[in-house]
């Protein structure tokens, strides 16, 4: 299960980077460099839902599970999304600090997001199959 869900986080987090870096450019008023930031954001999805996913596979079982993903996924989201915020801000030559704090909030944002996905669809497959609509089971 630990590559499944490597796989679905990072799958993932292609869409949901895209969609959280777009929504900062947008946000911050730098919609002209709109494909710049959703590529970073892309970047930023896959790398944290790789980790996540890896994390979530790695540990699924464990005590309190659900709560250490989702604190896995905030945390890692939150590293990436400050390191990508200062990248971004050395690339259009915007102020660092305000550009480090803006990557943060979208990075956290990411993490929960994502978080909570790799949570429901571990908890998806770990379901026992239904029985027949009919109420037997061949």
């Amino acid at each position: 299960m630990s590559s499944t869900l490597r796989n679905y986080g990072a799958g993932i987090g292609i869409p949901l980077g895209a969609g959280i870096g777009g929504t900062a450019a947008v946000v911050t008023g730098h919609s002209a460099d709109l494909a710049l930031l959703a590529g970073y954001g892309v970047s930023g999805g896959l790398l944290t839902g790789a980790i996540v996913g890896q994390f979530a596979g790695t540990y699924s079982g464990a005590d309190d599970w659900a709560s250490r993903v989702i604190g896995v996924a905030v945390l890692v989201g939150l590293l990436v999304g400050t390191a990508l915020g200062l990248l971004v801000g050395w690339s259009l030559d915007a102020v660092v600090a305000n550009a480090a704090a803006v990557g943060a909030v979208a990075g956290v944002s990411l993490g929960v997001l994502l978080g909570g996905i790799l949570l429901t669809s571990a908890r998806s497959a770990e379901k026992p199959p239904q029985g027949s609509i009919g109420g037997s089971d061949q």
